[in-house]
């Protein structure tokens, strides 16, 4: 049986990581359609700490300084493919890719190739670009070419990363040739360092860490027309935005050092800074610091959920979701499982909220057979024929999908239950059992719930229960997944 390996916390690699990702977002975003260059990154890799020779030993400072110098450029030119994933628009590779940008890094300093919204490139896709999208993009979308702005289909995020650089280049983007490294960035680590330097306040318009994404996007999507802004000078208010962000960051770097460490390594943990790194060292880098959005492999038992947001606006701001989990043993002595994902539709209908339309995946161990799905709504059960419930594999893991809709203002479960594979029941009946449940990339923390019912006591587990719950055969635990959850049970 294996697990997901304790990493060792190493502060400053995650900060080189998480950081360069940052600088990059606000480096880009601050020169939307102000193309020019940007010295950020320089004045960060400068003022790196170094261990101190009591708690670190020679070799973790030598691979700290040229993890350092890998990542800056400092070893030759880096170029990036920055992916702008809106989470508010939930896609299985963290958000809708509605800006990308390419960024050159050398000796510290940031060079902007080039920045525009994905659909320009799209747009420019030649004749000969037409390949067969997902089944599910061309029924509920539409569509029947699978652009560059729909890549990011896959819970995986090398998967999406590969596909995303794939028709990057088949598209003919700029520079396609030399890229080194993907990047994925969501709005949250924009709202998370409004956080730390306060609000911001451009042409009257006051930015805070709870409101940027809905104002910033409210104001060059649809505001610019009662400001009687020309729609090509729409976006101008980003310019000034994102320059005094800038410069707020480079002021405050040193004097809140250790806000900037904690906000690198939550956003690398909880999966809003994500990095495809092909090749080595950069990847075993990347992939030691939990940076990479890799599906986990396991021998154990495995849940993942993911929604993909289908032509319903930027909706998922307004869902609320809970998703529970539950094991049983049947009649018969085998081991069932099933999940629940609770939605609670909390929006209006308005000029970013819809009602919710999501193709919902979950991904369970391999070899796991679907026994039964039902939506509950409004109080009435309603059995899903298990032949409208689509299926396959991916990455040794099998899956179910449903395409679900959930008006504004109403509650939604959906409920499917499945056997066991025959590896996983007989972990039980030895007596350990692990779980590894993995949060959706880009999304913030839905709520988590276990009951699980082995028939037999359990002697320990990790993390452990509430004490009142101790010395029974139910494992009982409410929690998040902010980020992923890690199980371990030892039965009697």
């Amino acid at each position: 049986m294996s697990f997901l390996p304790k990493k060792k916390k190493n502060y400053i690699v995650f900060w080189i990581l998480g950081i360069v990702a940052i600088l990059v977002l606000f480096v880009i975003a601050g020169i939307l359609f102000y193309k020019k260059q940007a010295p950020l990154v320089e004045a960060v890799f400068t003022q790196i700490p170094s261990y101190d020779a009591q708690e670190s030993k020679k070799e973790e400072k030598i691979s700290i300084i040229e993890t350092a110098q890998l990542f800056g450029g400092f070893q030759g030119p880096k170029t990036y493919l920055v992916l702008f994933q809106n989470n508010t628009e939930l896609r299985p590779g963290g958000g809708f890719i509605g800006t990308y940008a390419v960024v050159r890094v050398e000796n510290g300093s940031v060079n902007v190739v080039t920045v525009e919204g994905s659909g320009r490139l799209d747009a420019r896709a030649p004749a000969s670009f037409q390949p067969k999208p997902p089944k599910q993009i061309q029924e509920y979308l539409g569509i029947n070419t699978w652009f560059f702005r729909d890549s990011n289909w896959f819970p995986d995020f090398e998967k999406s990363a590969q596909k995303a650089l794939e028709f990057y280049r088949l598209e003919g983007g700029v520079a396609a040739n030399d890229i080194d490294m993907v990047i994925g960035v969501t709005p949250t680590v924009l709202e998370r360092i409004l956080a730390i330097i306060g609000p911001v306040t451009i042409d009257n318009i006051e930015f805070t860490a709870s409101n940027v994404t809905e104002v910033l996007e409210y104001e060059v999507e649809y505001d610019y027309k009662k400001r009687n802004i020309p729609f090509e000078e729409r976006k101008r208010i980003i310019q000034p935005f994102f320059t005094h962000i800038i410069r707020a960051v480079k002021r405050s770097v040193l004097f809140h050092l250790s806000d900037y460490l904690s906000l690198a390594q939550d956003m690398i943990q909880e999966k809003h800074i994500l990095v495809y790194a092909p090749n080595n060292p950069e990847r075993s880098v990347v992939a030691a610091y939990g940076a990479d959005g890799l599906i986990q492999k396991t021998d154990g038992d495995f849940l993942l959920w993911v929604d993909t947001n289908l032509a319903a606006l930027k909706t998922d701001h307004a869902m609320e979701r809970v998703l529970d989990y539950v094991i049983k043993k049947d009649s018969n002595g085998v081991f069932t499982s099933q999940v629940r994902m609770n939605y609670n539709h909390t929006g209006n209908f308005d000029w970013r909220t819809s009602r919710y339309r999501t193709f919902a995946k979950v991904y369970v161990p391999k070899g796991a057979i679907l026994t039964s799905a039902e939506i509950v709504h409004n109080g009435n059960r309603k059995n899903i024929p298990l032949s409208s419930i689509d299926s396959g594999e991916f990455l040794d893991k099998t899956w179910f999908g449903l395409f679900i809709s959930i008006e504004p203002q109403t509650q939604k479960t959906v409920s499917l239950s499945y056997k066991l594979p025959e590896t996983i029941q007989e972990q039980i009946i030895s007596g350990s059992y692990s779980l590894i449940i993995q949060k959706q990339l880009g999304t913030i923390a839905h709520g988590l719930t276990l009951l699980l019912d082995f028939g037999k006591t359990i002697v320990g587990a990790n993390p452990p229960e509430e004490k009142v719950e101790w010395g029974n055969a139910e494992y009982v635990m409410e929690t998040d997944l902010r980020t992923d959850r890690v199980f371990r049970i030892e039965l009697e």
